[in-house]
């Protein structure tokens, strides 16, 4: 799962010590009312994952035998955790244009200022976990879901995600390779960590 804390405490209520049994008795409780909406292929691999919706969260799962599937991922909504739009989110099928991403960013304002209004006013800026430039790897998932948007300061998000996915970058183009999939969601990994180191860097 790839919920911000937020999201964590709204999904599992009254959260103890060990967060687990919380989380999983919800998690259980939204699995049981939630229907199948669609597939997402693994192109590189050449798998396919059905993917199922319930009020305001989106579920991948890995089927295990004919009754029985593990959850992958579970994402809030793009239309929050309390709302559900009934419209599948947005394919990147390609790489996207200058644009499209200008568009994608708008929306992702609109999306997180939407599910955290108390962050209306403040130096927030808009950060995506797996960049614009990456999205086309993941071709069935939302780029603006909730799960992949971070409220950054201006500091952290030039200093520490922004420069980072620049040395990614910079890395895989003297290297003439492209990133696969699992590299970006390592990465991912790694500018969520830096966020919570000190300065300097």
């Amino acid at each position: 799962s790839r919920l911000q804390p937020v999201q964590l405490r709204r999904l599992g209520a009254g959260l103890g010590g060990d967060p687990g049994p919380a989380v999983a008795r919800a998690i259980r409780r939204l699995t049981s009312g939630a229907r199948r909406v669609g597939t997402f292929r693994e192109r590189r691999l050449g798998r396919r994952y059905p993917v199922f919706a319930v009020r305001g969260y989106r579920l991948l799962v890995r089927p295990l035998g004919p009754l029985q599937g593990e959850i992958l991922t579970l994402a809030p909504q793009t239309a929050g955790p309390e709302k559900e739009s009934g419209e599948a989110p947005p394919a990147v099928p390609r790489r996207l244009r200058g644009r499209e991403r200008d568009r994608l960013r708008s929306a992702a304002r609109a999306a997180y200022f939407q599910a955290y209004p108390r962050q209306r006013g403040r130096a927030v800026e808009v950060h995506h976990r797996v960049p614009l430039e990456w999205s086309h790897l993941f071709p069935g998932a939302d780029p603006n879901r909730l799960s992949n948007l971070q409220g950054l300061s201006s500091r952290d998000h030039l200093r520490k995600a922004s420069d980072l996915w620049t040395a990614f970058r910079n890395t895989y183009q003297r290297r003439r390779e492209a990133p696969k999939p699992v590299d970006v969601l390592r990465y991912a990994a790694v500018v969520d960590r830096s966020l919570a180191l000190p300065y300097p860097l």
